[in-house]
């Protein structure tokens, strides 16, 4: 499948602080089609995703890729919570990310329209974005893996560190009222997510809970390159 834009993924920060949950699924066909996104120019009306494409992407055998293919056009019931603060107090604003989804079985493709909502914060962006190679997130096991590593290389410019609160961290991930002890939450979410992170990107991840008397309030992230790849 040939692709004129830039082989990087570009998302406002706005978006990658954005509250929202999809399966691994959604979230590997939404990465797929970013790819296709140049953000310095108008969004595409309709984007594309083959199986071979997909399946090339992301290391899978034909039939496993075009039943993720099918299962990621869920991404059309999803939608993502933004917080404006243009206006003093935030003000909390509810996006779709697709407005039709078109699947071509006998083709074994995947025709994407993006909502309106969604194209600010990927198209004509002049500041305030994140870019990364997909590469290091192809292989990534979960989606809890790709938005915490999403959340740090935001901040790789500053110091490659991050303190997140608890409730602020399960907001963005819209874990909702799951886990409410922090063990399981570290257990269940956290941890698998850093070892995943740690394993097969391109940043090595410690992290550390912090504490308020005899609660945890906070973690703290420190990482670190393990190698760069120049972003043209």
């Amino acid at each position: 499948m040939e692709r004129e834009a830039p082989y990087k993924i570009t998302k406002s920060n706005a978006l990658i602080e954005a509250c929202y949950s999809l399966s691994l699924e959604e979230e590997r066909l939404l990465l797929a089609a970013l790819i296709q996104v140049d953000s310095r120019t108008k969004f595409p009306d309709k984007i594309t995703i083959d199986a071979q494409y997909f399946a090339d992407l992301f290391n899978l055998d034909m039939k496993t890729s075009y039943r993720h293919l099918e299962a990621g056009c869920e991404l059309y019931e999803q939608d993502f919570v933004v917080k404006d603060y243009n206006n003093g107090s935030p003000r909390i604003c509810h996006h779709r990310w697709l407005q039709k989804v078109w699947p071509h079985e006998d083709e074994r493709k995947v025709d994407l329209y993006f909502s309106e909502g969604i194209k600010p914060y990927l198209s004509n962006l002049q500041g305030e974005f994140t870019s990364y190679h997909p590469m290091y997130i192809t292989e990534l096991n979960s989606s809890y893996a790709i938005r915490i590593y999403e959340l740090l290389v935001q901040y790789k410019q500053l110091n490659m560190q991050r303190v997140m609160s608890v409730n602020d961290l399960k907001e963005k991930l819209n874990l909702g009222t799951q886990y409410p002890m922090f063990a399981d939450f570290s257990e269940q979410i956290l941890q698998p997510a850093v070892e995943s992170i740690n394993a097969t990107s391109d940043i090595l991840v410690t992290w550390e809970p912090v504490k308020i008397g005899n609660t945890i309030e906070r973690v703290k992230f420190n990482y670190k390159l393990k190698r760069i790849l120049t972003l043209d």
